[in-house]
């Protein structure tokens, strides 16, 4: 096996890097420190597209819908922005969501409705995607999120923040299945046993990074979604 080729691609900093598209249309999108999105060809590594006007600071995610249509990016200027890549118009299409300091983590749900993003904020912005409003503002337990990721059944979201702790957020209604099956007609019984925006799960998995740092700390689901 011949060795890699490495390909400068951006000014040194935190950058991210995906593939879009699928099949000849497939290409490696790619963001970095200098404010720049490229589209490469992943044979060559040539850039074909570049989007350098959207932001205006170091961009430090990107995240491409399922379909490949798609993808959204999140940068030190506070903004979350989406792009088309469908047919011939790769161009911007939206501003999705603003916050007050650095965006670090962005991720789409398996259907490519939802967008989740968060950063140093302290907060999780969950957007819908169609219309661009917030569907849910989910609070964290530290001062940045480093990563996202949705169950591939659209229940939950998870999270790893820069002090290594993993939280899950219920994003649907899940009710109690004994209470369900249950004919008695108590109320109380039969309430829901988690709501959209509770967190399900909180524990340390990871170590210690610096908000800044280029070190990430992810979750992943199983395809199944049984398992984090």
């Amino acid at each position: 096996m011949a060795p890699p080729e490495w390909t400068f691609a951006h000014t040194a900093g935190v950058c991210d890097v995906s593939f879009i598209g699928t099949g000849p249309e497939m290409r490696l999108i790619t963001c970095g420190s200098d404010s720049t999105v490229t589209l490469r060809h992943p044979d060559t590594g040539e850039v074909e597209e570049s989007f350098t006007e959207e932001h205006e600071d170091a961009i430090n995610a990107v995240a491409v819908t399922p379909g490949g249509t798609k993808f959204a990016t999140g940068s030190d200027d506070h903004c979350v922005k989406l792009f088309n890549f469908a047919g011939a118009s790769r161009e911007f299409e939206a501003n999705m969501v603003r916050f007050t300091l650095p965006v670090r983590a962005l991720a789409f749900s398996a259907d490519g409705a939802l967008l989740a993003a968060g950063g140093d904020d302290s907060t999780v912005k969950v957007v819908k995607v169609v219309d661009r409003s917030v569907a849910l503002e989910l609070p964290t337990r530290s001062k940045c999120t480093k990563s996202l990721t949705f169950d591939p059944r659209g229940e939950y979201l998870a999270a790893v923040d820069d002090t290594g702790v993993l939280t899950v957020w219920a994003l649907k209604t899940v009710t109690d299945a004994a209470a369900a099956d249950d004919d008695d007609d108590d109320e109380d019984d039969k309430k829901a046993a988690v709501e959209p925006g509770e967190i399900v799960l909180s524990a340390t998995t990871a170590p210690v990074t610096e908000p800044d740092s280029p070190a990430v700390n992810r979750a992943a689901w199983r395809p199944d979604g049984a398992v984090l």
